[in-house]
């Protein structure tokens, strides 16, 4: 297995919304998969529907999500400090992603990639 230890600066940082009265949700039917894009002040709410995948590198999760419209998409999370989260037990098969554990995931300064 290949492990690299490279990292490449991102070219687009995102920032929290000041107020949770200023975010609205988002489907990913109204996401863009071809363009590199943060959506700012958006969330969205979604569903693990397989079982998590923490093998190709001890630092990152795969997941496939279902959001509210039924849609699926990979979600790969990069960054996962496995030592100051249990994160295994965070993503397990049926959990409902919402607000808080994505906070506190930006909070940790994890990486997504739809």
């Amino acid at each position: 297995m290949v492990y690299f230890t490279r990292s490449i600066p991102p070219k687009l940082n995102q920032t929290t919304p000041k107020r949770m009265s200023m975010v609205k949700r988002i489907t990913l039917k109204e996401m863009n998969p071809t363009q590199d894009t943060i959506y700012q002040d958006r969330m969205i709410d979604f569903t693990i529907v397989e079982d998590t995948c923490f093998d190709f590198n001890p630092n990152a999760a795969h997941l496939v999500v279902e959001d509210e419209n039924g849609d699926l998409s990979r979600l790969y999370i990069f960054k996962i400090d496995k030592n100051e989260e249990d994160w295994e037990e965070k993503l397990v098969f049926g959990r409902v992603i919402s607000d808080n554990l994505m906070f506190e995931m930006m909070s940790l300064r994890v990486s997504f990639i739809w």
